[in-house]
């Protein structure tokens, strides 16, 4: 291999910072695997009369002269990590390329790209030492037997296996290759052509077939005879099982409608890793069905209930998987590359990984009967639909700005479909099949779905099904809720102003009048402000509002330890428009059903204060920091809330009809249901 400059110079400064590390007589090894994500390995080992030692064996056996020193040697090369980086010498080869590099004192490191010959003898002594790794008691290895199908699937390269190890001691089959990377880096060193692989290793003989064949590289082509492998009982009849259920349940999902022959394969990886219906696999198991109904799209999981491969999963062969399917419904007919890309299956991934890790999700379902999910955008893993499909479809492209922002949004579990029926039985249970429906935000924050009370999140999941079912949804969904030509700005620059208004319980005319009642002079309320500020400096801006109704009029106590000077109430009161607060320190203040329309409030501190059910028609905030103030459901027409501070200030079903909010940071307030015709930004 030739070895640039750079990259011999890099070899010369790793030699010299390992040399103080080496034993004398010992070689020792660093293999790694470089794949498309990165790499994996590298943990340094060293080899004697044909056994592999690593730095577990030398921390676990402290008195074995053969392997002191080695968990140091392996801290040291760690420790090199982010000045002297092993992998800058091998990032720029292929994926699937095996590389060793070998350190010996007193001589340079080596480093070898592994060729075919390299990784088939590899292959061999990896075949063994798996076979022997985990038995304790020291059985003798009488042969190991194999036949791998290479299976392409989606962007990845699935591996499916049948394998048979035979000791002394006993006889034992699984769906584990002797190692999977190395098996891939095989077929990428033999052009990535295989179709099937085939080993036997029987005391030192090594047999390999391959569809097709290389003879070249001592690999005949496969004979049928190998194309089955004798298996253990107990593999077998669960190889057969998994079998039966797959068979049972694609016959079940072709009765729905048309099953199209491509599956959607998810990649699954980050924060959530669950292959279905449990652990890691060898080939991709993530699988989605798409079927078209009379009126619909449905696009359904092939998976989970498949049979435990693991007998810790299910040692009597008991379930199908985690006993349920999980499916979208989308409204009419929709292409195979819209539900590929779509922000929905990424989150049909993400409800199946909830699943999973929640062990019992069919108990949960058949005693609740429907359940609900609380998603933040981020914890939507798009990775699993994007991989290198390039799909771009985030929240944004399905829900409206206001339906998710800032963040929430939920999903509904098992509703009703008029197209997919509850359940199914298949050949070891009876599975469920569980219809997920994502919804918007205003669910969680005007209803009562966060409560700690299940009949009370019972009650409200019931309202939303009739609501859904009165709006001609039921359990499908849309392509996208956001309407086409229809500028999306406002959604996103006054988050939750694109979600329908709320009702109000207060009586605002009524208010108004009572307001207009008594005006307040300018002595009046310079005295309130002097009171106001003896107020502050006793404390006062370290208490909070409970906001209360009573009679159609709001009622808020301010809950405070302080008794110095008097709080600024101008409540239900009109101030007079020629009366200035500019500057004024007003923090904590309640100006809950005033009318101060025109009133001057620029630069004023006001954090803090309620501004609820008020009138500042044209009244100017210009600069004023309005930090977590309150103004809704509140009459700000026309106002200036120009290079305004609004951090966490909430104008929820405020009417903001022509206001202005030029410079300010609107994007951290709400304005859930406001009326924002008109404004300026």
């Amino acid at each position: 291999m030739d070895i640039s400059t750079e990259h011999l110079e890099l070899m010369q400064r790793i030699t010299a910072h390992l040399e103080p590390h080496l034993k004398e007589g010992r070689t020792y090894h660093q293999e790694f695997y470089k794949s498309r994500y990165g790499s994996s390995g590298g943990s340094v080992f060293q080899v004697h009369e044909g056994k592999s030692y690593t730095p577990w064996h030398a921390e676990h056996n402290p008195e074995d002269t053969l392997t002191q020193g080695l968990k140091e040697l392996d801290d040291v090369i760690r420790g090199m990590r982010g000045n002297l980086n092993l992998s800058d010498l091998y990032y720029h080869l292929p994926a699937d390329t095996k590389v060793r590099f070998t350190h010996v004192k007193g001589q340079p490191m080596q480093m070898l790209v592994m060729d075919v010959p390299h990784l088939l003898e590899d292959l061999k002594k990896t075949i063994r030492e798996d076979a022997m790794r985990y038995t304790t008691d020291n059985p003798e290895f009488i042969s190991a037997e194999a036949i791998m199908r290479f299976v392409q699937q989606a962007d990845e390269l699935g591996i499916y296996t049948d394998e048979t190890t035979v000791l002394s001691t006993r006889t034992s089959s699984g769906s584990s290759p002797a190692d999977t990377n190395l098996i891939k880096c095989i077929n990428k060193a033999l052009g990535g052509h295989l179709e099937k692989l085939y080993y036997k290793l029987e005391g030192d003989t090594f047999v390999l077939q391959s569809k097709p064949g290389f003879p070249e590289f001592g690999i005949t082509e496969l004979e049928p005879e190998n194309e089955t492998i004798d298996l253990a009982p107990e593999y077998k009849e669960r190889k057969d099982a998994q079998a039966e259920a797959i068979r049972l349940r694609t016959e079940f999902y072709k009765t729905l409608g048309t099953m199209l022959p491509v599956p959607i394969y998810l990649n699954v990886g980050g924060f959530r890793s669950h292959s279905w219906p449990e652990g890691s696999h060898y080939h991709t198991s993530e699988v989605l069905r798409v079927i078209y109904t009379k009126d619909s799209t449905i696009v359904i999981t092939d998976g989970l209930s498949d049979v435990y491969t693991s007998e810790r999963s299910d040692a009597n062969l008991e379930y199908n998987g985690v006993g349920a399917e999980f499916y979208l419904e989308f409204e009419g007919h929709v292409t195979f590359e819209e539900v590929r890309n779509h922000f929905c299956t990424a989150l049909l991934n993400s409800v199946t990984q909830i699943a999973i890790e929640h062990g019992d999700f069919k108990a949960l379902i058949e005693n609740n009967e429907h359940a609900t999910i609380e998603f933040r955008q981020d914890n939507v893993e798009l990775w699993c639909i994007k991989g290198m499909n390039g799909a771009s479809n985030d929240i944004s492209i399905f829900f409206r700005h206001g339906q998710y922002a800032p963040d929430d949004f939920g999903a509904f579990l098992n509703m009703p479909s008029k197209n997919v029926p509850a359940k199914l039985q298949l050949n070891l249970e009876e599975i469920l099949l569980i219809n997920i429906k994502p919804f918007s935000n205003e669910w969680l924050t005007s209803y009562k779905l966060r409560s700690e009370d299940e009949e009370v999140k019972k009650e409200v999941r019931e309202e939303m099904m009739a609501h859904f079912e009165a709006i001609g949804e039921d359990n499908k969904i849309p392509l996208t809720y956001v309407e086409e030509g229809v500028d999306n700005t406002l959604g996103e620059l006054f988050p939750l102003s694109d979600v329908e208004p709320r009702g109000s319980e207060i009586n605002n005319e009524l208010i108004e009048s009572l307001a207009k009642n008594e005006e307040l002079s300018h002595d009046t309320i310079n005295e309130m402000l002097e009171q106001h500020s003896e107020f502050l400096d006793g404390g006062g801006d370290d208490g909070h509002f409970e906001q209360l109704y009573t009679a159609s009029l709001p009622l808020n106590i301010y809950m405070t330890q302080t008794k110095a000077g008097k709080q600024f109430k101008p409540g239900m009161k009109t101030i007079p428009k020629d009366f200035s607060f500019e500057d004024a320190d007003l923090r904590s203040s309640e100006f809950t059903g005033c009318i101060a329309d025109g009133v001057d409030f620029r630069d004023a501190d006001l954090t803090g204060s309620l501004f609820t059910n008020g009138f500042f028609r044209g009244a100017n905030f210009e600069g004023a920091d309005l930090t977590s103030v309150d103004f809704t459901d509140s009459d700000v027409t026309g106002a200036n809330f120009r290079n305004t501070v609004l951090d966490g200030a909430d104008f929820e079903i405020t009417n903001c009809t022509g206001a202005d909010f030029t410079g300010a940071n609107t994007t951290d307030a709400t304005f859930k249901g406001a009326n924002m015709k008109d404004v300026k930004y």
